[in-house]
């Protein structure tokens, strides 16, 4: 597929601008732009050099339906695909926006929208630090729940994504991560392995090792390295069960014990975890 040219672009973005635009017009714009960022690869820096950044960052905003917020972040989600978009997202002023979208208020749609926006626009440093000042680590926590609709997976990957930092590691434990982390550990969950990297990364500390540790995380780490298990979600246990292991001589003596009993003593000698 050949990527549109600017000037196929600009008068579908101007109907994005437009005020005076029906409001069917607005809606059926923004679900073309949506579907064209769907195609990736250089679709999404053609769009981006359009122009589309400014109307779809206002889009997100308290003056749009859920619709066109959700639409919107969605299509924002598929920019920050792209590494070249993610810096100008955040120039745009996404962030504290998509923040926003995060709240209680929100219909499940727009959160995971949203979330999945800032979950890509985190992969950059001083992004993260943006999401972090705005506000985005207690809405994100939140999310790990129950009731976030589904949001569970990508708000975990997000969360683990804002930890590479140490400050912002230790805030993400304080606000009560830990818990809800690791019961996304449970088999079947659809977080199961972004839960797993992000308690890997919180572990790198010795409190929040400590913490892990105490909520029950071991147990489902090592179920996850049994035979059958896929090789991704096997490493990423691996990569937590390290982590913890490294944090202290009880900690690691905790998990040989628990390996004996899980029966998965080889699986712990090839992590070098033996007791």
């Amino acid at each position: 597929m050949t990527p549109l040219s600017l000037v196929d672009l600009r008068p579908l973005i101007h109907k994005l601008e437009a005020t005076t635009r029906p409001l069917e017009q607005k809606k059926h714009a923004l679900a073309t732009l949506t579907s064209l960022c769907g195609n990736g690869g250089d679709f999404l820096a053609a769009i981006a050099a359009a122009g589309a950044l400014p109307p779809l960052v206002q889009l997100l905003g308290p003056d749009s339906s859920a619709d066109m917020q959700q639409e919107a972040a969605c299509a924002l989600a598929f920019l920050a695909d792209s590494a070249e978009n993610v810096v100008a997202i955040a120039t745009a002023g996404a962030i504290p926006a998509l923040v926003q979208l995060l709240g209680p208020v929100a219909r499940a749609g727009v959160q995971h929208n949203a979330t999945g926006a800032l979950m890509r626009l985190a992969q950059n440093a001083e992004n993260a630090a943006e999401i972090a000042a705005a506000g985005g680590i207690p809405p994100l926590v939140r999310l790990l729940g129950p009731d976030s609709g589904g949001a569970q997976a990508v708000a975990s990957r997000a969360l683990g994504r804002l930890a590479r930092d140490a400050k912002r590691a230790a805030a993400i434990a304080s606000m009560g991560a830990i818990p809800p982390l690791v019961q996304l550990l449970a088999p079947g969950s659809e977080a199961q392995q972004n839960a797993a990297a992000t308690l890997a990364t919180l572990a790198q500390t010795a409190e929040s090792a400590v913490d892990i540790a105490a909520a029950g995380a071991i147990p489902q780490l090592l179920q996850m390295l049994r035979p059958g298990s896929p090789a991704t979600v096997q490493r990423t246990a691996s990569s937590a069960l390290t982590a913890l292991a490294a944090s202290s001589a009880e900690i690691r003596a905790t998990i040989a014990a628990a390996a004996a009993s899980a029966g998965v003593l080889q699986e712990m000698k090839a992590l070098g975890i033996d007791g």
